[in-house]
């Protein structure tokens, strides 16, 4: 790819080369928040609520985590690693 030969859509033309490793590590990507995000919002609530607000609770939902965290990498890894490589086929497509 010469990304100076000005052509617009230069950037675009490599991901689509990409395939489907890319979308599928993209939404690794929007796993890996979306966890984040729950996982702050499940903690904090059951803070607010007064339901357990002691530091071992707080360790615990560390624990949970972290495993749950290594857990949907290790899958999402898996997944991306099984994408199939769309570069052959497409310049077979287009050649």
């Amino acid at each position: 790819m010469d990304v100076n030969r000005g052509e617009p859509g230069v950037v675009a033309d490599d991901f689509d080369a990409r395939g489907e490793s890319v979308e599928r590590g993209a939404g690794g990507l929007l796993a890996t928040a979306i966890h984040l995000l729950g996982s702050v919002l499940v903690a904090s609530s059951v803070f607010l609520r007064g339901v357990i607000a002691t530091y071992p609770l707080l360790i615990w939902v560390a624990a949970f985590y972290w495993t749950t965290l290594i857990t949907l990498t290790i899958s999402i890894a898996q997944q991306v690693r099984k994408a199939p490589a769309a570069a052959n086929h497409r310049a077979a497509n287009h050649g």
